[in-house]
């Protein structure tokens, strides 16, 4: 994954100013390279029936369980 930064110049910088201030390394753009992880987490389902107020109700799930098939220990079916 690259990363793209770079400082933002004032607004109320004159214009000729702008100039000479993108030209300093200060100002260009930079960039680097992170390595990165693609984690895909299992939902639970979408309710297939509203509840009493006509509302779809949406699981909640603690992060914790839905990092644990990641951690090393818990069994999981494929």
């Amino acid at each position: 994954m690259r990363i793209y930064k770079r400082k933002d110049i004032p607004v109320e910088t004159p214009e000729l100013e702008k100039l000479e201030l993108m030209e300093l390394d200060e100002y260009k753009e930079t960039h680097t390279t992170a390595p990165f992880l693609y984690l895909t987490l299992d939902l639970p389902a979408a309710p297939l029936y509203q509840d009493e107020l006509n509302e779809n109700i949406i699981p909640q799930v603690p992060i914790s369980v839905l990092l644990s098939k990641f951690d090393g220990t818990t069994d999981r079916l494929i």
